[in-house]
């Protein structure tokens, strides 16, 4: 198996035989890696599944978030509220994170609910019997723009609480060497 590639200038192309071909541009760091995966695949049939690239979010702003949610916490805590910074994270998914509904049928709720372990119940509609799931996808699996949503809503909600978050000169910094490292943030 092997990671995901990206590819770019994707083109269909008909050979002389007929049969179609994919060509697509990689990057030069992914030739040995595909290289190595083909030797092993050679005269087998492999899947592909394309789809739109993002990039992945830095572990940088990753560990930031958890450190203003421990803190948010803690302060919490100082406060009188019995808190932890998991249950801080669920929150600030519920508010900042990415997720939707969804329409499960009871047959089917286990298989599908273990999928998303952020989830709870939305709404019971008594005419039908299929349940609504209101699920949250966690904050590893956020691209770039959707990680910078996620950040800003906690950043604000420590500044509330009068936690010191980074300066905006701080915070500009580690934009750009996320976007150095990752590119630009996804659509």
């Amino acid at each position: 198996m092997m990671d995901a590639l990206k590819l770019s200038e994707i083109h269909l192309l008909r050979d002389f035989s007929g049969a179609w071909r994919i060509e697509a541009k990689i990057g030069a760091e992914q030739v040995k890696p595909l290289q190595l995966f083909l030797e092993k695949v050679r005269e087998k049939f492999v899947s592909a599944k394309l789809e739109i690239w993002r990039e992945k979010r830095s572990l940088d702003a990753n560990a930031y978030a958890w450190k203003l949610m421990s803190m948010i916490a803690d302060e919490l805590t100082i406060r009188g509220a019995t808190t932890t910074k998991d249950e801080i994270y669920l929150g600030m998914l519920k508010r900042y994170g990415q997720g939707d509904i969804v329409k499960v049928r009871p047959d089917k709720a286990e298989l599908i609910l273990r999928e998303f372990p952020y989830k709870e119940p939305h709404e019971k509609l008594y005419t039908e019997k299929d349940q609504y799931w209101r699920v949250w996808v966690g904050s590893s699996n956020y691209d770039t723009r959707e990680m910078s949503i996620f950040i800003n809503g906690i950043i604000e909600d420590a500044k509330e609480l009068g936690i010191e978050t980074a300066t905006p000169e701080e915070l500009e910094k580690l934009m750009a060497a996320h976007e150095a490292r990752y590119g630009k943030a996804s659509e």
